[in-house]
């Protein structure tokens, strides 16, 4: 079984997320609802380890009150 590891960064957590990725099966990602329009679509760090990593990705968003 292979370990779970959580990684919380300030500064460029998109490319930090893409670097622990090399080494991972599976990379999940929070993303913030921001309401309207906007709040239907991935958030830029989202979509960027979406679009760029070489695993599987899963976003998990907070369900709306």
């Amino acid at each position: 079984m292979c370990p779970v590891r959580r990684v919380v960064v300030r500064e460029e957590p998109a490319l930090h997320s893409l670097d622990q990725s090399q080494w991972a099966q599976l990379v999940v990602v929070g993303s913030q609802r921001r309401g309207g329009f906007a709040g239907m679509l991935l958030g830029s760090i989202s979509a960027a380890v979406v679009m760029l990593a070489r695993v599987p990705v899963i976003v998990a968003r907070q369900p709306r009150a």
